[in-house]
């Protein structure tokens, strides 16, 4: 399995295992998806997408990956839930999180990045976007 479908199936995991997110979304699996996957999905529910996969320095294989996660929602609040479910994501993506999942990996950074959210706010429709740099070790080829 390539380190970026770990990465992917780890943030799946991650997500999808959380309690509060559950809530959120008021499903118990299948809310996490690939971004390509979003628009059939029910919503609320977020869309990944894996922009750069990136070798750095150091010993083993470290990759620099940034991640793209979309929270869509619909409905009352829409863009209320939205942005609770990316403040969610970003909380529980630990390192001993990821360790759970048998990655290891770090989240260096992220940014989120909101597109009128106010405009959002007077539509049915919801949408927050957090872009994830996560910082990913693999023992040497």
């Amino acid at each position: 399995m390539s380190l970026v479908t770990q990465i992917r199936a780890a943030i799946i995991a991650i997500a999808e295992g959380d309690a509060q997110l559950r809530a959120l979304t008021d499903q118990a699996s299948g809310f996490v998806r690939q971004f390509r996957d979003l628009k059939g999905a029910r919503l609320p529910a977020f869309g990944l997408f894996v922009v750069s996969n990136t070798m750095t320095g150091g010993t083993g294989v470290r990759r620099e990956v940034a991640v793209q996660a979309t929270a869509v929602a619909e409905g009352n609040g829409a863009q209320t839930t939205a942005e609770a479910m990316t403040d969610r994501l970003r909380t529980i993506l630990t390192v001993s999180a990821f360790a759970a999942q048998s990655l290891d990996a770090v989240l260096l950074f992220d940014t989120e990045r909101q597109d009128d959210a106010e405009a959002a706010a007077l539509t049915a429709r919801g949408r927050a976007d957090l872009d994830l740099t996560l910082l990913a070790h693999t023992a040497a080829l």
